[in-house]
């Protein structure tokens, strides 16, 4: 009988533990996400985006989580590293060999929308509210 109970409380235990790892994320607690991915070796294009990015990150930061990622050859393991993180891998492959590219991700991480080139900043401002709308 005690062996009974004591399987029983360690099941329930199991199981509120399994519960509690695997609960996602309130959707409130995610952000939408801007992504620029640049390569090193961009030094003209690169270097007019990511002021303008740096400006939105901070009047935005609130309801935005913003990330660089370099997808320069030499660092792409890197770059798959961190683009798996942030739960965004499946775009990585497309942007490679385009940048300097903003992506803005809505709260599930889905692709919204890609600027690539250098824009005016009311046109990365206006594509993040849209986004921002979801």
């Amino acid at each position: 009988m005690i062996k009974a109970r004591i399987c029983i409380a360690a099941l329930a235990l199991m199981s509120a533990f399994c519960l509690q790892a695997t609960a996602k994320p309130e959707e409130s607690e995610a952000k939408v996400l801007m992504v620029l991915f640049f390569d090193e070796n961009c030094h003209k294009w690169c270097s007019m985006v990511r002021p303008v990015v740096a400006d939105l990150k901070k009047t935005y930061s609130d309801r935005v989580d913003f990330a660089e990622i370099d997808v320069t050859p030499a660092k792409l393991q890197e770059a798959k590293a961190e683009a798996k993180r942030l739960k965004i891998a499946g775009v990585l492959a497309d942007v490679v060999d385009v940048v300097p590219e903003v992506a803005i991700f809505n709260k599930k991480r889905k692709l919204c929308k890609e600027l690539v080139g250098p824009k005016p900043t009311n046109v990365y401002e206006t594509e993040l509210k849209n986004v921002l709308k979801e």
